[in-house]
């Protein structure tokens, strides 16, 4: 387990008051609220290797078979049979969060969470002429770095810890409808687990609050892909509000040697999710080098979370999401076969949705590939620094995905 270097002040009224009535004392966490992801709230899908080192450009990219849950349209530009699957090693940092530097725990600065997943895994199939895609995500992460602080000579102990995941099953459909314009339609299941356990003890004497959610919901994503030129192609993409629920149950507990005092509840919480808009467009602009671009609209106003049948202060505000990419293709020979090498920079600017603090990250992308015949060999990192809440923090993901493929990319124009 981690361990920080803590200064804990423990003042016994904080537990009456915010424990058994979190409402009631609901700090201001920004950007790592209890149910916020890890990195940014902006978490459209999951991103291959690819669109990751090309400033997170998905919407007209269809690198690998991943488009299923961003831009299920770009299945049509892939070759008949597609199967990706990829995997990432993240490193954000931390400042507020849970109970630290929010009341009971204070550090003498950020913390940082390492995570090691498997992103998602993915396959494409032509069929009479459909596009038929099914794939797993791990959707969202919701672990905090945990905390640990120990006297001997006060016989004390405070320790913290959360984690989560939300898992997406997603089954798509897509079709070319016109010459070069094509359209595609994703139905998603989402399930996971939410645990947050915090301990505080001392002479005998223990607080501890144990909290569970298993979340579960649906909801449909889509999008059209236009290949207006040989040159040029434009894109649309959606993802559409709706209703996330978990089943969930809290234990607070108080015990010492002249009492052992539960508290048990079970409820259903609610997290609304916000109606997600994307334009993109992929430009030729030399016989070897593209642009690629988008912009997304995040209704982050309508937000809304529900605990227990309370609803929680969340004052959010829609956000604009822009990415903005170039790639160089190279190719060399060898024993007589030919490979692809595609070099990939980008940037891309993240809004968080917090009206206070109003906080943002700034990310920088790299990424390069290696491509023979139907395997396909992806890597791609993202460096991230925040600003606006002064406490400067940092998302970074490194991502590496495999794709094999059979049968040829449909022709462009």
């Amino acid at each position: 387990m981690s361990k920080y270097k803590i200064i804990v002040v423990v003042v016994f009224a904080f537990w009456a008051a915010w424990l058994p009535r979190p409402g009631l004392a609901q700090m201001a966490q920004g950007q790592y609220e209890e149910e916020a992801p890890v990195r940014t709230w902006n978490i459209f899908g999951p991103t291959g290797a690819a669109g990751l080192g090309l400033g997170e450009t998905t919407f007209t990219q269809a690198s690998d078979a991943s488009v299923l849950f961003t831009n299920p349209a770009l299945m049509t530009r892939l070759p008949r049979l597609a199967v990706s699957v990829s995997g990432s090693f993240q490193f954000a940092s931390f400042f507020r969060y849970g109970p630290v530097n929010t009341g009971p725990v204070y550090t003498s600065g950020n913390a940082g969470l390492k995570i090691t997943a498997a992103d998602f895994a993915a396959v494409t199939v032509r069929v009479l002429g459909w596009r038929v895609g099914l794939g797993l995500a791990l959707g969202e992460i919701y672990d905090r770095p945990p905390v640990e602080a120990r006297s001997t000579q006060y016989t004390y102990l405070f320790s913290f810890k959360q984690a989560g995941y939300l898992r997406t099953l997603n089954l798509s459909l897509g079709r070319e409808v016109a010459a070069g314009l094509s359209l595609g339609l994703g139905f998603n299941l989402v399930s996971g687990r939410w645990e947050w356990n915090l301990t505080d003890a001392w002479s005998g004497i223990t607080i501890s609050d144990i909290r569970t959610r298993s979340f579960k919901g649906y909801f449909f994503n889509g999008g059209l892909h236009w290949q207006a030129s040989a040159g040029l192609s434009l894109a649309a993409a959606f993802r559409a509000p709706y209703q996330r629920k978990a089943s969930s149950r809290s234990h607070l507990r108080y015990s010492a040697q002249a009492a052992d005092i539960l508290i048990q509840a079970d409820g259903e919480d609610t997290f609304r999710q916000p109606l997600v808009l994307g334009l993109g467009l992929d430009w030729k602009l030399l016989d070897r080098l593209k642009l690629a671009g988008q912009v997304s609209y995040w209704n982050w106003s309508s937000y809304r979370a529900s605990l227990f049948g309370e609803e929680l202060t969340r004052d959010f505000r829609d956000v604009w999401k822009a990415g903005l990419g170039l790639e160089y293709m190279n190719w060399f020979r060898l024993f007589q076969q030919e490979f692809d090498l595609p070099s990939r920079i980008g940037l891309v600017y993240d809004p968080q949705p917090m009206n206070s603090p109003r906080s943002s990250y700034l990310n920088f992308s790299l990424g390069f590939g290696l491509q023979w015949k139907g395997v396909q060999l992806d890597l791609g990192t993202i460096i991230g620094a925040e600003k606006g809440s002064s406490w400067n923090l940092t998302a970074n993901q490194i991502a590496l995905t495999l794709t094999l493929s059979s049968g040829p990319k449909p022709a462009k124009g």
